[in-house]
């Protein structure tokens, strides 16, 4: 993939993207090197790389080599939900039904990013897997963002 990331530096100044592409073709190995290029510009600037699959993300944290833990953290959408709540002593109960996991933990979410320090909120957001999100979820992404001036 080393030479691929090349692409990336072509598309470095965009603030959005949105890359598709079928299974195995090294979208979340691209989306993981975006996730630590911003984690290397310093400045205090701290990433999350954020996916759908609980698996994925608990992979991915674990190999998460130790110099990048303090800018770059990565989460399912669910873990970092909980890990929030947890943060800012806000309570987070689970429910075994799918209306809560899609409609009721990203309320709880926003409600509990009202409570962030502003260092505890993100200046990037890298995403993996966007097509699961659902549009509640990403209006609650928005709150545990830093505001850009």
């Amino acid at each position: 993939f080393t030479s691929s990331f090349a692409l990336l530096d072509q598309l470095s100044e965009n603030r959005q993207l949105l890359v598709h592409g079928g299974t195995g073709t090294g979208k979340t190995w691209h989306a993981l090197e975006l996730a630590f290029r911003h984690a290397r510009q310093g400045d205090g600037c701290r990433v999350l790389f954020l996916t759908y699959n609980k698996a994925i993300a608990d992979e991915l944290d674990r190999d998460l080599p130790d110099d990048y833990r303090a800018e770059l953290s990565i989460r399912s959408f669910h873990k970092l939900c909980a890990d929030v709540c947890r943060a800012t002593g806000q309570p987070f109960a689970p429910q075994d039904n799918l209306r809560w996991w899609d409609e009721q933990a990203p309320e709880i979410l926003m409600a509990a990013a009202a409570h962030l320090r502003e260092d505890q909120k993100y200046d990037a957001l890298v995403c993996d897997e966007a097509q699961d999100f659902l549009p509640l979820w990403w209006l609650a992404l928005r709150e545990v963002m830093r505001a850009k001036d």
